[in-house]
């Protein structure tokens, strides 16, 4: 189960980082908000 995620993840295009990066953003976001 666990290799078949890992193979879906290098097949996207979507990397570590750019999920790292979606992640402070909208948490920045969030803290601007208040």
């Amino acid at each position: 189960m666990e290799t078949d995620i890992a193979q879906d993840f290098r097949t996207h295009s979507i990397s570590q980082a750019d999920i790292l990066e979606t992640y402070h953003r909208a948490v920045s976001l969030q803290l601007s908000a208040r």
